[in-house]
């Protein structure tokens, strides 16, 4: 890789040229020992065509590490600007997740509460960098 392929590649690594995903959820709440299922939407931007060959999904704790992840491929597809591919997705959630709690802080113990929350990851499989979308998913 040469210093003109480095400077090309440095807008990918901010987003630009990258695809716009959403997640939709079919629920935003799940029990332990539940189902989380929904669709992850890309839709294309940019002057380029970007390949992507799928998603990859995960729930992710408050800490950001991630509880469960699992890949869903699909054929690749070299997503242009205003095209949208869906992704659909299910995901066992298990027994033992804990349930989310947010801190009481009108409670007598609050600076011993530890809060408990969940988020629903979804990071396209494509060259370069990407942020992962993000929801907000509630364990009950």
């Amino acid at each position: 890789m040469g210093l003109f392929d480095i400077f090309k590649a440095i807008p990918a690594m901010f987003g630009a040229g990258q695809p716009k995903v959403i997640i939709d959820l079919d629920a935003a709440e799940v029990s332990p020992g539940g189902t989380v299922s929904g669709r992850v939407r890309m839709t294309g931007k940019g002057s380029k065509p970007i390949s992507v060959s799928g998603v990859e999904v995960s729930i992710v704790d408050k800490d950001y590490e991630a509880v469960i992840e699992e890949s869903f491929s699909l054929d690749t597809v070299a997503l242009t600007a205003g095209q949208e591919v869906v992704v659909p997705f299910t995901i066992d959630v298990p027994d033992e997740l804990e349930p989310s709690r947010a801190i009481d802080y009108d409670a007598d113990d609050a600076d011993e509460q530890e809060e408990v929350s969940y988020q629903v990851w979804a990071k396209p499989d494509l060259e370069g960098a990407s942020k992962p979308a993000d929801i907000d998913l509630r364990v009950v």
